[in-house]
Formats: structure tokens, C-alpha cells, sequence
């Protein structure tokens, strides 16, 4: 279940980044690896214990969240609101692992859910 609910929120974040992208002019395709590696990946963290799978989808979250905080301060106003919520959506993902590792299983999803309604 905590899975989906992390696909919903990939899911959901795909909206505003195509729109970000069309209204930049820009088109983005997915890498041809993007899928089999999510396949992969998604395989071996489901075969991990779940405290690594966390540490690791938590260390992963790191590299995506730096450069989307430097894109969010130096941001337009009309591009402001889209990278604060890419900020809000790594942020979300590294809290729930984190929640998670500190065995906070009955309330890890909520920042991703949080950001699912929109609150962020």
C-alpha cells in the first residue's frame, strides 16, 4: 500500500512537470533505460529488508532535492510555485523513508499524503 501511494504521488507530480515543460517550450522523453531501471529497482527494493530500502530511497531523494532547492531560490515568480513543489515532493518522499527508518510506520505516509491534497 505505502508503494502506491508513492506511485500516486510520482503520478501526480507528472502533471505539473509536463505543463512546466510545454510552457517552457521544452519536450522531455523518457529515457529508453528509465523503465527497465525502475523495474529493476523496484524489484531489488522489494527484496531488500525494509530498513535498507528506506535508507536507500531516503539517500536517494538527495542528489533530486539540492538541485531543485537551487532552481527553486533562483526561480521567477512564475516558475516559483512549480519548483517549490518539486522541492515539497523530494522532501515528501526523504520524510516518509526517514519516518519510516525511526519505525514511525503508522504516520511515514503522511507528508506524502499531505502533499497529495495539495498541502505543502
Amino acid at each position: 500500500m505505502k508503494w502506491l501511494k508513492l506511485k500516486e504521488l510520482e503520478t501526480q507530480t507528472r502533471e505539473p512537470l509536463s505543463a512546466f515543460l510545454l510552457a517552457a517550450g521544452l519536450h522531455a522523453r523518457e529515457p529508453l533505460t528509465a523503465r527497465p531501471f525502475g523495474r529493476v529497482a523496484g524489484a531489488l527494493f522489494g527484496i531488500l529488508p525494509w530498513p535498507l530500502s528506506m535508507r536507500l530511497l531516503e539517500r536517494g531523494t538527495r542528489p533530486y532535492l539540492k538541485v531543485f532547492e537551487r532552481l527553486e531560490q533562483g526561480a521567477h515568480n512564475e516558475n516559483k510555485a512549480f519548483f517549490t513543489y518539486v522541492v515539497a515532493h523530494e522532501r515528501a518522499i526523504a520524510e516518509f523513508a526517514r519516518r519510516e527508518c525511526r519505525g514511525q510506520k503508522g504516520n511515514s505516509l503522511l507528508p506524502v499524503t499531505r502533499l497529495l491534497q495539495g498541502r505543502y
